[in-house]
C-alpha cells in the first residue's frame, strides 16, 4: 500500500524577500506589486514582506543565493524582465534553477515582449509557489520529527518484571548442546 502525505493548506509563516531587478523599472514595479498582493492575499503580514532591489539582471542569481544563505527569510521570490537576448536570458534561468539554495527561491523571469498582465500573473504565481514550498517544507520537517519519534518508540524495549522467587526449588529442564545432531535434555538442580 502507498503512503500518502496529507495535503496542506496555503497559509503563510515567516518572512518573504521579493528581489526585483532594476533594469526595467516599470515592469519591475508591476511584478513587485503583484507579488506583494499575492503574498498578502495568502495571509502574509505586510511587515513580513521585504522588497529588495537588484542592480542588474546578471546579479539576480548571486543575490538570491546570498539572501537565501542569510537565514533571515523563509523564501526568496526573484523577479526580472529580461531583454530579447535569448542566450543571456537562458543563462539567468539556468542559474536560478541549478543553484543550491538553502531556502526556496522562486524565479519569475519573463521576456521583455510580454504584456503587463502576463508579467503580473507570473509574479503572482511565483509568490503563491513560494508560500506552498514554505508550507510543504515545514510539513516535511514536522513529518520527519514525527517519524523520528515513532522510530524511537519502536526501539524501546519492554523490560520484563522480575519474577518472585519460589519457596521450594523445582527441577528445571534445559536444552543441552546437540550430540550427533540430536538434542538432549539434562536435568539441573
Amino acid at each position: 500500500m502507498v503512503n500518502k502525505i496529507p495535503s496542506y493548506v496555503i497559509s503563510a509563516g515567516g518572512k518573504f524577500a521579493i528581489l526585483s531587478s532594476r533594469c526595467h523599472p516599470a515592469s519591475s514595479q508591476v511584478m513587485a506589486a503583484a507579488s506583494k498582493d499575492a503574498l498578502e492575499s495568502c495571509g502574509v503580514e505586510t511587515d513580513d514582506i521585504y522588497l529588495i532591489d537588484c542592480p542588474s539582471d546578471s546579479l539576480l542569481t548571486g543575490m538570491s543565493r546570498e539572501i537565501a544563505k542569510s537565514g533571515s527569510f523563509a523564501a526568496v521570490i526573484s523577479l526580472a524582465v529580461l531583454g530579447n537576448d535569448s542566450e543571456y536570458a537562458e543563462s539567468i534561468r539556468i542559474g536560478m534553477t541549478t543553484s543550491d539554495f538553502s531556502v526556496p527561491v522562486i524565479p519569475a523571469v519573463m521576456p521583455e515582449r510580454c504584456g503587463e498582465s502576463a508579467i503580473a500573473l507570473a509574479a503572482q504565481k511565483a509568490a503563491r509557489s513560494a508560500i506552498e514550498l514554505v508550507n510543504f517544507s515545514s510539513m516535511l520537517s514536522e513529518f520527519s520529527v514525527a517519524q523520528n519519534f515513532a522510530d524511537l518508540e519502536d526501539e524501546v524495549e519492554e523490560v520484563p518484571t522480575a519474577a518472585k522467587p519460589r519457596a521450594t526449588r523445582a527441577r528445571r529442564t534445559t536444552a543441552a548442546a546437540t550430540t550427533n545432531g540430536r538434542r538432549t535434555k539434562r536435568k539441573t538442580r
